[in-house]
């Protein structure tokens, strides 16, 4: 899904200096910075799943996700908060049948931290079947996200935010030792000096030493949603 954000939504030049130092506003403009905020907090909402703020998101499933009836469908989004509504629809994209929230026996919000979501009730009490009728798609409109309270006293998440940041500004202004594209380096050789480092996973900041650096301040509240369910 599409970032709906453009403004960074945590970090600041406040935080920027309290994580980086005093210099660490040398060289950069404040538009730049709030573009590396802006950036950092895209790429971490990607790796965990979610947005800094609270969020509503509608969500669109076709039979291969949610047709067997015991099996969890699992949103888009991690950290869901609410489920406001689900809707049933047929191949005229006709919205037959609409439940509210999950307050009620036929919808239920299994997993929150990883977006879990059981709905398999709603086939025995909403008709779909004996009408005729089986779903072409369901929508699902849901409250996903971190609250910016969550997300200020965790150390870890600004220590990422800003190791993230400042990463996106060495590619705009071009200082620092990381390869281009923040991309990680098997071999290293500089006069008499040469390194050869072990494999680096990918991660959506890049493959980097950095990169894997901010991926493992972010394990701690990424959340495993497709294994095991």
């Amino acid at each position: 899904m599409i970032y709906p954000y453009s403004q960074p939504l945590i970090l600041t030049d406040n935080i920027f200096v309290e994580y980086l130092g005093a210099n660490a506003l040398d060289q950069t403009s404040k538009e730049q910075r709030k573009i590396a905020y802006a950036i950092a907090e895209e790429f971490a909402s990607d790796e965990l799943d979610t947005y800094f703020t609270y969020t509503t998101v509608t969500g669109t499933f076709t039979p291969a996700q949610f047709a067997h009836p015991t099996k969890p469908l699992i949103l888009e989004h991690a950290y869901v908060n609410s489920i406001n509504l689900i809707r049933f629809y047929d191949v005229q994209e006709n919205n037959f049948y609409t439940i509210s929230g999950t307050a009620n026996v036929y919808a239920s919000l299994r997993n929150a931290e990883r977006g879990v979501v059981d709905i398999h009730y709603l086939f025995g009490s909403c008709q779909c079947l004996s009408s005729g009728e089986y779903p072409y798609k369901i929508e699902i409109i849901y409250n996903t996200g971190l609250s910016s309270g969550t997300v200020s006293n965790s150390k870890r998440l600004l220590m990422a935010l800003t190791t993230g940041a400042n990463m996106v500004l060495n590619e705009m202004i071009g200082y620092g030792n990381e390869a281009p594209g923040l991309v990680g380096v098997d071999n290293f050789s500089s006069q008499d000096y040469s390194e050869k480092r072990h494999s680096l996973k990918n991660t959506v900041f890049g493959s980097s030493a950095k990169a894997q650096f901010v991926s493992t301040l972010l394990q701690g509240a990424t959340k495993l949603r497709y294994v095991g369910m």
